[in-house]
């Protein structure tokens, strides 16, 4: 097989140095799919909350679809740049002033959601979540946090997180929400270790989803 000719060689090398050929294939690379970001699970773990279950928003709010609910994508006391949250969580120690900071982040009186105005992402109807809407987004693949990471990033490794389920036989106790390891227990709704905050609206209140078993031996839920 007979070697390439030399003034063909340099015609072809011409060819690819000439402006227009590097404008088309930047173009092309620009037009690839960038990679996706998927959720971290463990080996031989299979997602619970898969990324195709969430309609993720760049504006800082992610729909759970299996029950409707839209989700802040970020904790009270981080702030959403259009890609992850940025800050440190917000952390209270009590359930009431929790509440409290709800009803002040819907009217603007506190801008603890980091977004500058009343509400967040343009709804002003966000709330504290009862303990079956948290479980509906425990992700059981993966721990510290226990939650999908692609569509909630930077979520606090472990921390026990208010929600508005409190147990009926103690008026004083909550039900929380752990996300080092998805566990949920009962606990004081006012003592001296911070908790924090992660908003809901929307849904079904928690839809369809219900637990495996019931939380508590009555059905209080």
């Amino acid at each position: 097989m007979s070697a390439r000719p030399a003034a063909a060689t340099e015609t072809v090398a011409m060819f690819f140095r000439q402006p227009f050929f590097c404008t088309a294939l930047l173009a092309l690379i620009c037009a690839l799919p960038a990679p996706a970001t998927a959720v971290s699970c463990y080996p031989q773990h299979t997602p619970s909350t898969p990324d195709q279950d969430f309609d993720a928003s760049a504006n800082g709010t992610a729909r759970h679809l299996p029950t409707g609910l839209i989700w802040m994508r970020c904790n009270l006391g981080q702030s959403w740049n259009g890609a992850t949250c940025v800050g440190s969580p917000a952390t209270f120690t009590s359930w009431g002033v929790g509440l409290r900071t709800v009803r002040d982040i819907n009217t603007g009186v506190s801008d603890l959601d980091g977004d500058g105005a009343p509400g967040f992402a343009d709804e002003r109807d966000w709330r504290m979540p009862n303990i079956k809407e948290w479980r509906s987004i425990h992700e059981t693949c993966r721990y510290n946090p226990a939650m999908n990471d692609a569509i909630f990033p930077n979520a606090p490794i472990a921390a026990i997180h208010y929600a508005s389920t409190t147990d009926d036989k103690s008026p004083a106790t909550f039900v929380y929400f752990d996300t080092q390891f998805g566990t949920t227990g009962v606990t004081l709704k006012d003592d001296a270790i911070p908790r924090m905050m992660r908003l809901v609206r929307g849904g079904q209140r928690g839809g369809d989803y219900g637990p495996p078993q019931p939380l508590f031996s009555d059905g209080f839920e």
